[in-house]
């Protein structure tokens, strides 16, 4: 199968977002031996595999460019979704011990009994190659299923709101740092939310693709920034700061 152009494009900037990914999540992490603090560490490695949709078409499309065929269907939706729920999990247990901590326990177990739901009908319908797990339109891009569909908005419907609660209790505060990482991360949630919409119910296009790509990839930026609050942002942002 020959790699089209709108396919290199595609690949190209899917393994930009994925490295840049990356390397946020780690630089988040990385943060826990400063300040010890272990949410820190959780979120950097969450926001690693909430990236990890993206995964398979950087290694799909590595792999085309040396064989001329993309990875299979069964590596390439695995691969895209499986790591999804677990760091799904990991941030509500994060965000109940901000703001729901006493429903820590049944937030956590009501989240675990529906993803291991999806977990089972995932690997039964993706080892069928059923449509509703979707179909592959080349050797980068897939189109997502009814079903990856349904899950994909159940998803940026908890992870927005949950993202939201947080962010409006950080506004809240008296301190300007955090309610200046609230306001970042509100862009983030809200940039990312509405790339991830796109990227999974729209065709990858010529216009499509920058628009796509570009609302991820400062997701990324911004949601690192909110959770890191660089020296250079404050000083950029806080008039109390530069005083």
């Amino acid at each position: 199968m020959t790699l089209e152009a709108i396919d290199y494009a595609n690949g190209i900037s899917i393994i930009i977002l994925t490295l840049i990914s990356i390397y946020l999540g780690l630089r988040i992490a990385s943060k826990y031996r400063t300040h010890k603090r272990k949410e820190l560490l959780i979120v950097g490695f969450v926001w690693i595999g909430v990236a990890s949709p993206w995964f398979p078409g950087s290694l799909s499309f590595i792999y085309a460019i040396f064989t001329g065929k993309g990875i299979s269907f069964e590596l390439y939706f695995i691969l895209g979704n499986v790591f999804v729920p677990i760091c799904l999990v990991l941030w509500l247990i994060i965000i109940s011990d901000f703001l729901f901590i006493e429903y820590k326990k049944k937030i956590v177990i009501i989240v675990i009994i529906y993803f291991t739901i999806f977990y089972i009908f995932f690997f039964i319908l993706v080892f069928q190659q059923s449509p509703l797990i979707g179909i592959q339109k080349g050797p980068v891009d897939v189109q997502n299923g009814l079903f990856l569909i349904i899950f994909d908005i159940s998803f940026i419907i908890i992870f927005l709101i949950s993202g939201l609660l947080f962010v409006k209790e950080s506004l809240k505060a008296d301190n300007p740092e955090t309610r200046l990482k609230g306001k970042l991360l509100l862009l983030a949630f809200c940039f990312f939310s509405f790339g991830v919409f796109l990227d999974a119910l729209i065709p990858r296009t010529w216009i499509s693709l920058p628009i796509i790509r570009s609302l991820e990839i400062i997701s990324a930026i911004i949601f690192y920034l909110g959770f890191i609050l660089p020296e250079w942002t404050k000083k950029k942002f806080l008039k109390d700061y530069n005083n």
